[in-house]
This record gives C-alpha cells, sequence and structure tokens, in this order.
C-alpha cells in the first residue's frame, strides 16, 4: 500500500486544503483566559506525550540533547525565554500592558499553539508585557486545546510572503498526522482545531492519523 502522495505545488496547496476541510466537523471556542504555549510542529507529538518540559527536565529525561553550556546560557534568572528551569507562555487580551510595551503574538501559523489552563505561572515582563513563567512540568492533563493554523500558513505563501515556504509547510503538515497519532497513543481528550484568521473547526483526529506522507514533485 501506497502511502505517500507526490504533488507538484500548486496542487500540494489544494490538498492540504481539501485534507483540513474534510476533516473538519464543528466549532468550539475556548476560554479567553487560557494560557499559550508555541512550539515546532517536530516538537508537538513529544510534547503532548510526555508534557510541556524546561529545557532541564527534557535533558535529565533525555528527550533533548542540550550541552550543559548551552544549559546555563538559558538559566532562567532573566526570565529567558523557555529557559534552563521555566516555561514560558502567554496570555491574550491583557489589558495591563503599558503604552508600546512589547506583547508576544501566539498566532503564528508556524507553530503548534497549545491552550494551557489550571497551572501555576508567573508574570515576567523583561521580554514581553504577557510572558508568563511555569516552574513545573505541565502535563497534558491541563491541555485544553491544540491549535494549527495551517490554512494561514498557505495564504502566507499564496501572497508571497517572506519567510513562508512550500517545503516548510510540507513538513509541517506531515507531522499534523504524528500530532494526532500522539493525541489517540494518550487518549488526550481535547480539540485539534484550525483556527486561522480567528476562524475555527475542530479536525477528526481518527481522520488525520490516517493521513499520507506528502511529498513535492521535483
Amino acid at each position: 500500500m501506497n502511502n505517500e502522495v507526490v504533488l507538484n505545488e500548486k496542487d500540494i496547496l489544494a490538498y492540504i486544503k481539501d485534507v483540513i476541510k474534510s476533516c473538519s466537523y464543528g466549532n468550539l471556542n475556548m476560554r479567553q483566559d487560557l494560557f499559550h504555549h508555541n512550539t515546532h510542529y517536530d516538537s508537538a507529538p513529544s510534547i503532548i506525550q510526555n508534557g510541556i518540559l524546561s529545557l532541564q527536565k527534557l535533558k535529565d529525561l533525555s528527550l533533548l540533547e542540550i550541552s550543559n553550556q548551552t544549559l546555563e546560557l538559558a538559566d532562567d534568572t532573566s526570565s529567558h525565554i523557555n529557559g534552563k528551569d521555566g516555561i514560558s507562555f502567554s496570555k491574550v487580551g491583557l489589558t495591563d500592558l503599558y503604552r508600546d510595551e512589547m506583547e508576544y503574538c501566539p498566532f503564528n501559523p508556524r507553530y503548534v499553539d497549545i491552550l494551557v489552563g489550571d497551572i501555576v505561572a508567573h508574570r515576567m515582563s523583561d521580554y514581553y508585557g504577557n510572558e508568563f513563567i511555569a516552574r513545573d512540568s505541565v502535563m497534558p492533563d491541563k491541555f485544553r486545546s491544540v491549535d494549527i493554523r495551517l490554512l494561514e500558513f498557505i495564504c502566507a505563501i499564496e501572497n508571497s510572503r517572506r519567510y513562508f515556504s512550500i517545503e516548510e509547510l510540507i513538513i509541517d503538515f506531515n507531522y499534523l498526522r504524528e500530532i494526532a497519532l500522539a493525541m489517540k497513543k494518550r487518549g488526550l481528550d481535547i480539540p485539534l482545531r484550525e483556527t486561522s484568521n480567528n476562524q475555527s473547526v475542530t479536525l477528526d483526529i481518527d481522520s488525520l492519523a490516517n493521513n499520507k506522507k506528502l511529498i513535492l514533485k521535483r
């Protein structure tokens, strides 16, 4: 059985749109006061299985290869984002930011956005006014939603925006299957949502888990 789909660039964009449309079955809005944690697509399956961990914890559990020197450079004493001993989160819609204060936007289509609730995280404004640092690992039972924005990624490619490439889109899309499989394996009963352009639809993880690997025709 062939588990690959080989398409040219134009057809790949249409194919991903069709896959997302065929897997969509409704919308579900989340609480606005949840914490956001961004991660790369290739890291999301491990996070779904093991939780959101600090760099030190990832090293201790042999989930990340990192030198002690690099680890020390990420020491959290200066509120380093995703530092040695702390985990960075953000919140949106805060009304107490100073004028012109930097605000982190968790809605970048290049990242998976994991929404989390019921955790202890303290405000750290050295880098961003809406950044929070948690000192303890955040296990998957605290996750409330796993959000992606591949349709927004496609729109950026179609509009020839810099820093958005078809090759990166394909990599992220192929990891979407691994994310769905990780959610099934973990028994994580939360929504996997496509939330591009503030339009939320819930995706069927069983369908996504059966995705074929997408390859760009050369």
